[in-house]
């Protein structure tokens, strides 16, 4: 046992010496490799026991320290036993230095306050302060490096992850990822530290960062959240919505894991301890203001970033990753059959002529384990002989691999297909055509017979990735390869398999929601095959297309619906394929997809058209046309134009009531919706009754809990409600959110729907329904309006003292010429805003935080409207003066601030800096 470690390059040599013999005349047990260790003996064993059975490793960093191997092993073992001991401190490890500068140690975290240089230290002072420190260490914490804890795993999400068996050396650019995600204030992240890892294909971003989160699990007790966009797949697109979509649709099993709904994940987190959030693969190309969206959600998260593209505008530090280093690379092409003697020669020339590629690597080590593999020597033959019959594969990769090194991967790839057995290659091909998100094994499993062999044959060559829980992930370099490899034909008809299959798959979840979540995995793949240039899209596309819109929309991902709805009128409407059946059924989608997300006058516009076709070609009575008629009655509701709803909804229930029966679901469908047509009539008896019966028939039919039957108990409160029943209507309504909250999740739009009614009647504050629709929907949307102004309408009536200092900025509201389908609400609220934001003003002050609060809804107000030249920036002052006061008011007396009055400041900051064309900074 030792109480120092010396760590040093061999030619630093007499100055260990000097050092070690004045540390010893101090009393101090110093370990030194060339005075403890017998002539003869192995090493690196007996290095690591000295080294697990010291108290300090002192590291002689000089020009050539880097250099030495060994040093880099000693040093990084040692810092991450220290960092184990001391809860991140790394301070038993006491770097003295040699012409080399504070600013150039690596890694970082060698730093201290007051370095121990040769320079102005004699070896007399150096062994002096380090036996000083060892004192004082061993009076603190007698432990030693080999005392370390061994670091837990991190709690993954959405699903544990198992650990990289092949992941070697960079442990300095492990601690350098560590220091960035230290840093915090810096333009481009929001409070908390991003870090991007750029780098290009195949080098091994994603196995370094998952390296990272499990070497420093403790920094993120709250988990790793790691979401996989796919960014760097030539088949897909790249445009925004396209990036989003993915993103969103990787939040579902994370947000099932964690027990909430996607839009719930930030409150969830934000109530946690700090967590790590990956972003693996994202698009080189993507748009600065669709990347602040998909960092970590809250202030307790850091950021980490795989991209091939350079984000250094956006992030607090950027790292590039370079090829491994020569040794390491050995290390990995040998990790699964180790080289003998006479073949390291060998293996040595397959690690330069792959350019220590580390996908290029994992994929030489797996070829080690097929069938008659005849040594390394062999191996290089084989490869340096392929690589002329791999020249027109290595023109395909040459713009994504390093420099002069495309014709050895393209062997490399070549020689793995060409050893893989039937399994093996059917799967391969059957994921080429799918997209770069994680590939459900089930799915596979419906495109060929010999999934799960195959998988775990395309695992053990390094051609996939095992997810865990039948997830798995296969390299865009891979997948484009595989491109290649396999006859156009022959893809062709996969494709077309996983087409109808994804199709009938997602048309079979019509009515059954919780089939429908647990597809979530594979609804990425639907844009791969819809949009990939290989192939002209036809009917099998289009079913799967507009399948997916409908399953977004049910999801309650509005966005990702309108734009799958988008992306298929447009592929229908240039495809001379199409006829006017298709043309008539894809118009009726997207008018449904704009009513979801509440543009209801492109809805309307949509939908006229679509009844007039199916009238055209169908017959008024014909099933699609009533459909039809019924979502332009669903848009004139929202549109105010409750008669001619009530008129249309009334024609649909009658016809399908005596075509298809009482108690057939879209019977049903169409009475509730005339039940809400009528109440907004006025006739509030009637809808009662209306209400009582289609409750009645969708309880016998369905059950309790189904989505149509808590409808109608919601239409049965709105109707106690108009009649003068608060009461009833609030136990209604509480109701419907609880079973609500149970079966859709607390924060889904429809259980905040039953929420603020039951606030409504109960008379309660709006504040916390506002923050939710702010964090669900968006401050923009227009049920986050509706409650906006319910919130205004509310406490609008308050007001009296004396006349404060008013708010800078004058509204002309004669000025204000408001349109579009939320004008006459938003005017409403801004004449009601400003009315009761100098209310507040008169009897609080200005820098109250009631009068703070009203200032952020006259802000809100003000921005959603945007009718005059400076209107937004008017907007962006008040959010702004608003949000620094509510931060002074809670810093100087916390009870007088609610707990969601600063998020929703930020979240209207945001949103109203991104109005005004700037990027928030914080």
């Amino acid at each position: 046992m030792f109480d120092v470690f010396l760590c040093y390059n061999w030619d630093d040599k007499p100055w260990a010496d000097e050092l070690h013999a004045a540390l010893t005349a101090l009393h101090v047990r110093v370990f030194q490799d060339d005075k403890d260790i017998p002539h003869g003996d192995t090493l690196d064993p007996a290095l690591l026991k000295a080294l697990l059975g010291a108290h300090m490793l002192v590291p002689l960093i000089s020009p050539t320290f880097h250099e030495s191997a060994s040093c880099r092993r000693e040093l990084h073992t040692a810092l991450t036993a220290a960092y184990h001991l001391e809860a991140g401190s790394t301070e038993r490890v006491m770097p003295v230095t040699w012409r080399v500068r504070p600013s150039r140690l690596r890694p970082k975290q060698l730093k201290r306050p007051r370095l121990l240089s040769r320079e102005s230290h004699d070896v007399a002072q150096q062994a002096a302060i380090i036996a000083g420190k060892l004192a004082r260490l061993k009076v603190a914490d007698d432990r030693r490096f080999g005392d370390a804890p061994r670091h837990p795993d991190p709690v993954w999400y959405p699903h544990f992850l198992p650990g990289n068996k092949q992941f070697f050396g960079r442990a300095e650019v492990l601690w350098d990822l560590h220091e960035a995600l230290l840093i915090k204030g810096k333009p481009g992240n929001q409070g908390h530290p991003v870090v991007s890892v750029r780098g290009q294909g195949g080098q091994g971003k994603t196995a370094l960062c998952e390296q990272y989160a499990r070497w420093f699990s403790q920094d993120h007790p709250g988990g790793v959240f790691v979401l996989r966009l796919g960014g760097s797949d030539r088949s897909r697109h790249t445009d925004p919505e396209t990036v989003l979509s993915q993103f969103r649709l990787q939040l579902r099993p994370i947000a099932a894991r964690l027990g909430v709904p996607p839009a719930g994940i930030a409150e969830k987190l934000a109530d946690g301890m700090p967590y790590l959030w990956i972003l693996d693969d994202v698009p080189s190309t993507v748009d600065e203001a669709v990347l602040d969206q998909l960092f970590a959600p809250t202030a307790n998260g850091k950021t980490l970033v795989t991209t091939r593209g350079r984000l250094a505008k956006r992030v607090s530090v950027e790292i590039d990753l370079e090829p491994l280093d020569t040794r390491t690379g050995l290390t990995l092409l040998t990790s699964i059959r180790p080289a003998p003697e006479e073949e390291r020669a060998a293996a040595q020339e397959i690690v330069e002529r792959l350019g220590q590629h580390a996908l290029g690597l994992t994929l030489a080590a797996g070829l080690t384990t097929a069938p008659g593999f005849a040594g390394y020597v062999r191996l290089r033959d084989d490869l340096m002989s392929g690589e002329h019959d791999s020249l027109e594969m290595a023109a395909h990769m040459a713009d994504e691999l390093p420099l002069g090194y495309a014709k050895s991967f393209s062997s490399i790839i070549t020689r793995s297909y060409a050893t893989l057995s039937d399994a093996g290659r059917e799967v391969l091909a059957a994921v080429s055509v799918l997209g770069a998100a994680p590939i459900p094994l089930e799915l596979v499993h419906d495109l060929v017979s010999t999934a799960e062999p195959g998988f775990a044959e395309l695992s053990r060559r390094g051609l996939a990735g095992d997810l865990g829980h039948d997830v798995f992930t296969v390299h865009a370099l891979v997948a484009r390869a595989a491109r290649l490899l396999f006859p156009g034909t022959y893809r062709r008809r996969l494709h077309d398999r996983a087409c109808e299959v994804l199709g009938d798959s997602l048309e079979a979840t019509r009515d059954e929601f919780q089939q429908l979540r647990a597809m979530s995995l594979h609804l990425p793949h639907v844009v791969a095959l819809a949009s990939t240039p290989e192939w002209l899209t036809g009917r099998l596309e289009w079913h799967m297309l507009n399948e997916a819109g409908r399953a977004q929309n049910e999801l309650g991902d509005t966005k990702a619906a309108l734009h799958s709805f988008e992306v298929l009128h447009a592929q229908t409407e240039r495809s001379p394929d199409t006829d006017e059946d298709i043309r008539t059924a894809v118009l009726v989608g997207l008018g449904a997809a704009y009513f979801g997300q509440g543009n209801y006058t492109k809805a309307e516009r949509v939908q006229r058209e679509s009844v007039t076709r199916l009238s055209h070609l169908y017959g008024e009575g014909h099933p699609d046309t009533l459909q039809a008629k019924e979502n332009l009655a669903n848009t004139l509701s929202g549109l105010t134009e409750y008669e001619a709803a009530v008129q249309l909804l009334t024609e649909v229930y009658r016809a399908r009531r005596d075509s298809m029966g009482k108690t057939d679901r879209l019977t049903l469908i169409a009475l509730n919706n005339l039940v809400i047509a009528t109440r907004h009539c006025r006739s509030h008896h009637l809808a009662l009754r209306l209400a009582l019966h289609a409750w009645t028939m969708w309880h016998r039919a369905a059950g309790p809990d189904m989505p149509q039957t808590l409808e109608c108990v919601e239409n049965i409160g709105n109707a106690l409600w108009y009649l003068g029943r608060p009461t009833e209507a609030a136990d209604t309504y509480q109701y419907v959110a609880q079973r609500r909250g149970a079966v859709l999740g607390p924060k889904h739009p429809d259980t905040l729907d039953a929420e603020e009614n039951a606030r409504v009647a109960r008379e309660q504050t709006h504040w916390p329904v506002y923050a939710d629709r702010l964090r669900v929907q968006g401050p923009d949307h227009p049920d986050t309006l509706r409650t906006l102004w319910r919130l205004v309408r509310g406490n609008g009536a308050q007001g009296g003292g004396e006349q404060g200092e008013p708010v800078p900025i004058e509204v002309d509201l004669g000025e204000v010429r408001l349109d579009g389908d939320q004008a006459d609400l938003l005017s409403e609220i801004i004449v009601m805003a400003v009315e009761w934001q100098d209310a507040q003003v008169a009897r609080y002050g200005p820098d109250d935080p009631h009068a703070l609060r009203a200032s952020m809804v006259l802000a809100h107000a003000l921005a959603a409207a945007d009718q005059y030249d400076g209107q937004i920036e008017d907007a962006l002052t008040i959010i702004q003066e608003s949000r620094d006061g509510l931060a002074e008011a809670a810093a100087r007396t916390p009870d007088t601030v609610e707990p969601y009055d600063l998020e929703i400041a930020e979240i209207l900051h945001h949103w109203m800096v991104r109005l005004a064309g700037q990027e928030p900074r914080y």
